[in-house]
């Protein structure tokens, strides 16, 4: 499990942008699991997954001045990596 905080990236500046601006990034927590299973010393299954819970990553652009309802300014949805394989030792 990694807890991450919610982030603060450089100050945004541009053409209507008031002093203070900045980017966020929300807080949110990975969960990564893993597992293997041995049949024999040679053969083995394994199956991972990244990001398990599968919570979107929200950016945030605001000033001082902005209203809660405009500061969203993108929302990615990733989803969840699966890995599933068969190793072998020869």
């Amino acid at each position: 499990m990694n807890l991450r905080g919610r982030e603060r990236g450089a100050a945004f500046v541009g053409a209507g942008a008031e002093p203070g601006t900045y980017q966020y990034k929300n807080p949110r927590d990975y969960v990564d699991v893993s597992a293997e299973y041995r049949f024999t010393r040679q053969i083995a299954l394994f199956a991972s997954a990244r990001d398990l819970l599968g919570i979107y990553n929200d950016f945030e652009r605001y000033g001082p001045s902005t209203p809660r309802h405009a500061r969203l300014l993108l929302r990615q949805d990733i989803g969840t990596l699966v890995n599933v394989g068969l190793k072998a030792a020869f």
